[in-house]
């Protein structure tokens, strides 16, 4: 007698046969999916990484007699450009699709620029940025292993400025922390669980601020408002 008649006899094993075989089946159809949806990408958590850009500036000089505060009507461009490269850290917190969170970075810069007075033919301003740094929000929307995302919230940067008065070789240098406001968007992609890529832009701009001479160009008072746009690329690590 086969086994197949030993069970159709027997109503208990059929039924259990008939369950068993069902589980299997299921188990087969939904197995994949499952274990897929387990390996869906998470970007919560702390990362840390490095990040490297270039930076397109617009900054000039507005001239101003000290004294009076009358405007010269003279403006000197320096369109300064470089370089940036630093460390960045930050931590994502995703709920469904939407990821939001916080991310700072610091950057070491080479972003220089000189304007030559060729209307007075004697002055000549130089302008460089030692360093660059920033405190963000950000808030995005995943696609497993992409998200795209929008970014805004501090900036900081120590910028130097150099008057010369070309004729006699005298200089004066100006040297502070100027603050403002940063707002961009990326997209990061995840290469494997830990390791993620990222392309951003960014647009910045600072405080305006005065330079006033004493030693250069006694009497006049130089006034800039810089602004950035810069294009960074990213690699970090996920904990």
């Amino acid at each position: 007698m086969s086994i197949v008649r030993v069970i159709a006899r027997l109503p208990g094993l059929g039924r259990l046969a008939l369950s068993l075989a069902a589980g299997l089946a299921i188990g087969a159809v939904c197995g994949p999916t499952a274990a897929a949806a387990q390996d869906t990408f998470s970007w919560s958590g702390f990362y840390i990484g490095g990040v490297a850009g270039y930076n397109w500036n617009d900054d000039l000089t507005s001239e101003y007699i000290t004294a009076t505060g009358a405007a010269r009507g003279i403006t000197f461009p320096y369109d300064p450009e470089g370089g940036s490269i630093g460390l960045k850290a930050g931590i994502n917190f995703e709920a469904g699709s939407f990821v939001y969170g916080v991310e700072g970075d610091f950057e070491r810069t080479n972003i220089k620029g000189t304007f030559i007075d060729r209307i007075e033919n004697i002055g000549r301003g130089d302008d460089t940025y030692d360093w660059q740094a920033s405190l963000r929000a950000r808030m995005g929307i995943s696609m497993d292993r992409f998200m795209v995302y929008g970014t805004g919230g501090v900036a900081v940067a120590r910028i130097e400025n150099k008057y010369t008065l070309v004729p006699f070789g005298i200089s004066e240098n100006f040297k502070d922390t100027h603050t403002g406001w940063t707002a961009g968007a990326g997209v990061d992609y995840a290469i494997t669980d830990n390791l993620i890529a990222g392309l951003e832009y960014r647009f910045t701009k600072f405080e305006k601020f005065s330079n006033v001479s004493t030693v250069a160009f006694p009497g006049l008072t130089g006034t800039q408002e810089p602004t950035s746009n810069a294009l960074r690329f990213s690699l970090s690590y996920k904990f």
